[in-house]
């Protein structure tokens, strides 16, 4: 069963390649979150339910093992973009390159899309996200137009952190108007704030848009013992058939974050309203 209906598509073996070539780089350059979660999977196109495990058992004495037998849904996410015919007519006829510019924008898009689903969940899907994960850690956020202030803040949750027996290594996810903020030096060194984090973080400091306005900062002990992102259907190019002679594809994926251990999260600021 061809799933994506691409033999359908008026694109030659090397047009698509190109196409599915442009998708992945340009995915691979906005997605935040697998930046520093480890990926399970892809487990299957036709797949709705992940099991979602949860680690016991790290007292002395106790066996290690997983807690209930909970499943979590696999969100689709989808975006759709349009090739003209006109665009690919002359571009066949005249051996010019396709300009592929609508599937990168598309790309881009879904990339946001996963980051939402990653740091806010998804409401209607039943899914929480790194920011609303239930048994995650807070600190309160101080005054970060103080230089040194938001790195106060992230010792403080690498002390919460180290006290709940996560080590490291650490990473960090702030918006990008916070990711340019820390770009300031510190007197009298003139030691800029990022190089700090950059020193705390063996893991990366990442500007995420997905924290845009939330005022949050996510510090996190990185590893698949701790989350992961389990996904069914890895970024794929589908082609939805002719529309007024012009060609509409989508590009869709299904996913969702598995946090193991939710300790090795600290949210500073709280936690945010879960998804809508």
């Amino acid at each position: 069963m061809d799933l994506l209906a691409r033999s359908d598509a008026p694109l030659s073996a090397e047009e698509w390649e190109t196409l599915d070539t442009v998708v992945v780089e340009t995915a691979r350059k906005y997605l935040v979150g697998r930046k520093f979660i480890p990926v399970f999977g892809p487990l299957g196109a036709g797949l709705p339910l992940v099991p979602a495990p949860e680690l016991t058992g790290f007292e002395a004495g106790a066996q290690i093992s997983t807690a209930g037998s909970k499943f979590l849904n696999l969100a689709p996410l989808h975006k759709d973009f349009l090739l003209k015919y006109m665009d690919l007519e002359t571009g066949q006829r005249l051996g010019l390159p396709i300009d592929y510019a609508p599937a990168a924008a598309a790309a881009y898009a879904l990339a946001l899309q996963e980051d939402q689903l990653v740091f806010n969940g998804c409401r209607e899907c039943g899914l929480t996200g790194l920011l609303n994960a239930p048994g995650s850690q807070t600190v309160a956020a101080g005054d970060w137009s103080a230089a040194g202030a938001l790195f106060a803040d992230v010792v403080k949750a690498i002390d919460a952190l180290g006290s709940a027996g996560f080590p490291g290594a650490y990473a960090i996810a702030l918006s990008p108007a916070d990711y340019a903020l820390v770009h300031r030096p510190l007197a009298p060194a003139a030691t800029l704030e990022i190089d700090l984090l950059r020193d705390v973080a063996q893991s990366g400091v990442y500007p995420a848009p997905a924290l845009t306005g939330c005022g949050q900062v996510v510090v996190l002990e990185t590893g698949s013992l701790n989350m992961d992102l389990a996904v069914g259907m890895d970024v794929q190019t589908a082609y939805l058939g002719p529309d007024n002679l012009n060609h509409p594809f989508r590009l869709m994926e299904t996913l969702a974050l598995r946090v193991k251990r939710p300790q090795a999260i600290v949210v500073i600021g709280g936690k945010a309203k879960r998804a809508r």
